[in-house]
């Protein structure tokens, strides 16, 4: 799955939370997969804090289906 598929998809999942997402370009982190590295690229979702539990839930949910090597917040302050 390209990265352009993953945003795509991703972005569905946290729209109606008021979240979107971004991919660090050129940004890897390395993680493990089974008995090797693997350097994934980074999520980061941008919105409104939408509390914690939610962005728990929408890391773990991300990280599960799609090859993420993580997932990092930028929120704002409600205006």
């Amino acid at each position: 799955m390209s990265e352009e598929d993953i945003l795509r998809s991703v972005n569905e999942i946290v729209a109606p939370y008021g979240l979107r997402a971004e991919i660090f370009g050129g940004i890897r982190r390395v993680c493990v997969r089974g008995d090797a590295r693997a350097y994934l690229p980074v999520l980061n979702l941008i919105g409104p804090f939408p509390g914690y539990d939610v962005l728990a839930a929408l890391s773990t949910k991300i990280s599960n289906i799609f090859d993420i090597g993580g997932v990092t917040f930028q929120v704002a302050a409600a205006t």
